[in-house]
C-alpha cells in the first residue's frame, strides 16, 4: 500500500444526489458501452444487476420477442459511458434503462418474485422434494450456497421430477442461461431480503486466520470493508485480512475471500496481525453494509484517476466522489487542497 495523501474515504456503493431515472424505455436499446452480459428473468432484475455492478450504469434487456434465436433472450447487457448515457435506437422486445445507484432511495438486491414457466440454469447442486414453489425458495434462502432454484410443479410432464425443488449456484451469483419450459417455477434466494434462519455472525475476530478456499483477493483498508466486499461477493461466505501491520509487505492489507462445502471454516489458526470473520448475507441490515463512513489516515488507494478538483476539506471532497456516479473512492490532499477521484 502505497503512502501518499494523508486522507481517504472508500466510497464504494454510495448513494448519488444526480438524476435518478426510474423509467424504463420499451422497445428501446442503448447503443455502445458493454461492459458484459448478464441473464436475467425480466428488466426489474437486469436493473438490480445493473446497480449492484461496480461499473455498471445503463442496462438493455432482451425479451422472448427480441430475437427468433432462443438463446438471445433474457439477456442482460450491462454499458458503462464517461458521458453517463448513450445514444438509444430502436429495437422491437428490446426494454433499457439506468441503474439504481443515482437514486437516494436505499438499494436493495432483495428479489421476491416467482417467475413460472422460466428454468433458470446453473449447478444443480441438491435436489429434494417440496411441497410448493414458496418452500423450495424458502429451502433455498436457508441453504448457505444457493443463489436460486427451480421447482417442478406437480403437473410437470415427468412423472418422477414432480414436486422436485433444485437448489443452483454459480461464480457470479446470476443463472448462465434462462429458457422456456412449462410447469416449473424459478426464483432468488432471499438472504438478501433479510429472510433467512441462519446463523448472522458479526464478530470480526482479532488475531485469527481461516484456511479453506480463498476464490478472490482485493486490497481493503480494515477488516470491516474486507466483510463488506466479502458479503457482497456471491460465493465468498468467510475472510481472513492481514493488517498493515502484517510482516510481508506485499500481502499488507490484503483481504481474502473463503468459501468451503460446510459453509464454515474446517480451521482456524492463531496469527497476529490478521483478523477473520463471516458474511453478513444472513443478517437483517438496518442499514446498507457497503456504506463506509471512515476516512483513512497516510493512504492512497490506486484506480484509475477520474478528475482532480479543488476541495475545502476531505468531507467536500467526499460529497464530490458522491456527486459523481463513477467515483468509487478518492485521495483528499490537503497541501494541495486538490480532490482526486478515482475508481
Amino acid at each position: 500500500m502505497t503512502l501518499l495523501y494523508q486522507m481517504v474515504h472508500f466510497a464504494l456503493f454510495a448513494s448519488v444526489a444526480g438524476e435518478c431515472v426510474t423509467t424504463l424505455f420499451q422497445d428501446a436499446c442503448f447503443k455502445g458501452g458493454d461492459i458484459t452480459v448478464a441473464f436475467a428473468p425480466n428488466a426489474k432484475h437486469c436493473q438490480i444487476i445493473c446497480t449492484h455492478h461496480p461499473r455498471c450504469l445503463l442496462f438493455t434487456f432482451m425479451t422472448e420477442s427480441s430475437s427468433e434465436d432462443p438463446t438471445k433472450w433474457y439477456t442482460c447487457i450491462l454499458k458503462d459511458s464517461v458521458t453517463e448515457t448513450l445514444p438509444m435506437v430502436n429495437m422491437t422486445g428490446a426494454i433499457s434503462g439506468y441503474s439504481s445507484k443515482q437514486c437516494l432511495h436505499h438499494i436493495s438486491a432483495c428479489s421476491k418474485d416467482m417467475y413460472v414457466d422460466l428454468n433458470m440454469k446453473g449447478m444443480n447442486y441438491n435436489s429434494s422434494l417440496a411441497q410448493s414453489a414458496r418452500e423450495c425458495q424458502q429451502r433455498c434462502t436457508d441453504d448457505t450456497h444457493c443463489h436460486f432454484f427451480t421447482f417442478a410443479t406437480r403437473h410437470f410432464p415427468s412423472i418422477k421430477d414432480r414436486n422436485t425443488c433444485l437448489l443452483k449456484n454459480t461464480q457470479t451469483g446470476t443463472p448462465t442461461s434462462i429458457t422456456k419450459l412449462h410447469e416449473v417455477v424459478s426464483g432468488f434466494s432471499l438472504k438478501s431480503c433479510g429472510l433467512s434462519n441462519l446463523a448472522c455472525i458479526r464478530d470480526i475476530f482479532p488475531r485469527t486466520a481461516f484456511v479453506d478456499i480463498t476464490i478472490d483477493t482485493v486490497m481493503a483498508p480494515d477488516p470491516f470493508v474486507c466483510r463488506s466486499i466479502c458479503t457482497h461477493h456471491p460465493s465468498c461466505l468467510f475472510f481472513t485480512f492481514l493488517s498493515e501491520e502484517w510482516p510481508t509487505a506485499s500481502e499488507r492489507n490484503l483481504c481474502l475471500l473463503k468459501t468451503s462445502s460446510s459453509g464454515l471454516p474446517s480451521a482456524r489458526f492463531r496469527k497476529n496481525r490478521a483478523f477473520s470473520g463471516f458474511s453478513l448475507q444472513h443478517c437483517q441490515h438496518s442499514v446498507p453494509v457497503f456504506c463506509h463512513s471512515s476516512f483513512y489516515r497516510n493512504t492512497d488507494f490506486l484506480g484509475e484517476e477520474l478528475d482532480i478538483v479543488d476541495a475545502d476539506s476531505h468531507e467536500a471532497c467526499q460529497k464530490t466522489c458522491t456527486n459523481s456516479i463513477r467515483c468509487q473512492f478518492f485521495t483528499y490532499s490537503p497541501s494541495q487542497e486538490s480532490c482526486n477521484g478515482g475508481k
